[in-house]
């Protein structure tokens, strides 16, 4: 294999690694994060065409809470990617805030299929990149 599909693999494997530890390290950093209420800010429709040509709707959503009398808005509904439907601007929310850092919030704290799959998918990737750069300075 050449030099190049190997950095390429190890890039990608390795982007999707970080990316998977990042949020399943937070998640698991967010077993004490304090639930409160908000409301929803802004509600948006949004149509994505999948790989497989799929058309999903999905909202982008925008909320507003109180933490010791500041306001925060977030736009953020997961550790990773969420499909959301059925929302409406005005609805009340349950959200989770970290406490030493209540501008970071999410309003699903499962960690979701997403995060494991980054990992599961770029551990395989960086190593099998690694394999054919160290066959390339080998051979």
């Amino acid at each position: 294999m050449s030099l190049d599909l190997g950095i390429v693999f190890s890039a990608l494997g390795f982007l999707g690694t970080v990316v998977g530890a990042k949020a399943t390290l937070e998640w698991r950093g967010s077993r004490n994060w304090i639930e409160t209420t908000g409301h929803l800010v802004s509600v948006k429709e949004r149509v994505e065409i999948q790989s497989d040509k799929r058309r999903v709707e999905t909202q982008d959503l925008v909320y507003e809470y109180i933490v010791n009398g500041v306001t925060y808005h977030s736009s953020r509904v997961a550790f990773g990617p969420r499909i959301v439907q059925g929302f409406y601007t005005g609805e009340k929310v349950t959200l989770h805030f970290n406490p030493k850092n209540p501008a970071r919030s999410v309003l699903d704290k499962n960690l979701g299929f997403w995060p494991v799959a980054f990992i599961c998918i770029g551990v395989p990737f960086f190593i099998l990149g690694s394999i054919f750069i160290a066959k390339h300075f080998i051979n």
